[in-house]
């Protein structure tokens, strides 16, 4: 059986850990039989994630012109979700991506 799923990746100052964090995504994804897309949230980040996340490929970027909260930025990601399989990822690496396909 083959899945679909949505990640969702919320982010705000997350300028150290936010390339790494996605790039772990992928590599754990590319591994295992689901089709994915890694939805990301910038909510109005004063550093430089912004700049970062416009230059990674394979991602959906959304910005929030200022910072709306992590639940706003949640409901966005949900919203423009197109599989019904839904991770949520914080940016910070806190859950491991490695974890992912359990």
């Amino acid at each position: 059986m083959s899945y679909n799923i949505s990640i969702i990746i919320p982010v705000f100052n997350e300028e150290p850990s936010i390339e790494e964090t996605i790039n772990k995504i992928k590599n754990v994804m590319g591994k295992i039989k689901f089709g994915y897309e890694i939805i990301v949230i910038n909510d109005g980040s004063v550093d430089n994630s912004r700049y970062i996340l416009e230059k990674i490929r394979g991602i959906r970027l959304i910005n929030h012109n200022y910072n709306k909260g992590y639940g706003a930025s949640l409901k966005t990601g949900l919203n423009n979700a197109k599989y019904n399989l839904i991770l949520i990822v914080d940016a910070d690496g806190t859950y491991s991506p490695e974890d992912i396909p359990q």
